[in-house]
């Protein structure tokens, strides 16, 4: 709560768009974990019945590789083989329930809050969940406060006078996830993030370095090659006697 006594934000209402709309987090995430866990199930079932055969990658929710499989799957007998079945008419099942969920929430993300469908890596699901971990962000009183919200806005930290900041682990880390996701897409296809990353490694490569600028300054600077075979003059002494 900051100083003038008013909270930084209001708790969310039960009246707002996205409670209203069921753009809700539980909502938008409700079928994916269930069908990872179904997939991870049916890939060790198959690779009992047969260790050499692996299927591709990410590939096990597609109607035409499930399809392969149950055509495979004809040549084996047992408990293992009908459990690996039932699994992939789980796997068709959870995918047709995924792509209605995507379709819906497509059309509610499209009428609540457009412009974030326009953002690079953003889509229908990471659209939906930051609408519904935010519940209306009129209840904010500016960007700032937002920022402390989800966990984006840095936290001051300081070592004798030199100010420096850290990364919050304050906020909605759901929010916090969501916007996380975003910026990996972006740091990988996004061509002005990732000049945006690639700034602060150029101007380290440019800036010249400390003990360089030192041994230009020096009268006898300690870039100068030495060879073995170099006799050392001996220093010079002085003499007690006159």
């Amino acid at each position: 709560m900051p100083r003038s006594g008013k909270p930084i934000c209001p708790p969310r209402s039960s009246t707002a768009p996205p409670a209203r709309s069921g753009c809700s987090p539980t909502t938008a995430t409700i079928s994916l974990p269930s069908g990872q866990k179904v997939i991870n199930r049916l890939r060790w079932h198959l690779h009992e019945l047969d260790p050499n055969h692996e299927p591709p990658a990410r590939t096990l929710w597609r109607p035409k590789h499930l399809n392969a499989i149950a055509a495979r799957l004809a040549d084996f007998d047992g408990v293992v083989a009908r459990l690996a079945r039932v699994l992939i008419e789980d796997c068709r099942r959870l995918t047709d329930q995924i792509q209605a969920l995507d379709e819906e929430l497509q059309a509610t993300v499209k009428q609540l809050a457009p412009a974030l469908l326009n953002i690079c890596g953003c889509a229908a699901l990471t659209a939906a969940k930051i609408i519904g971990e935010t519940a209306d962000v009129r209840r904010f009183q500016s960007r700032h406060a937002f920022a402390r919200h989800n966990g984006t806005a840095p936290l001051p930290v300081w070592s004798s006078n030199r100010p420096r900041h850290r990364l919050s682990r304050t906020g909605n880390r759901q929010l916090n996830a969501a916007i996380h996701r975003i910026a990996i897409t972006q740091a990988h296809y996004h061509g002005p993030a990732r000049q945006l990353l690639e700034r602060p490694a150029k101007a380290a490569r440019t800036k010249p370095s400390r003990f360089a600028s030192s041994n230009a300054a020096s009268p006898t600077p300690f870039t100068e090659p030495f060879s073995p075979t170099q006799t050392s003059q001996p220093a010079p002494c002085l003499s007690l006697r006159n």
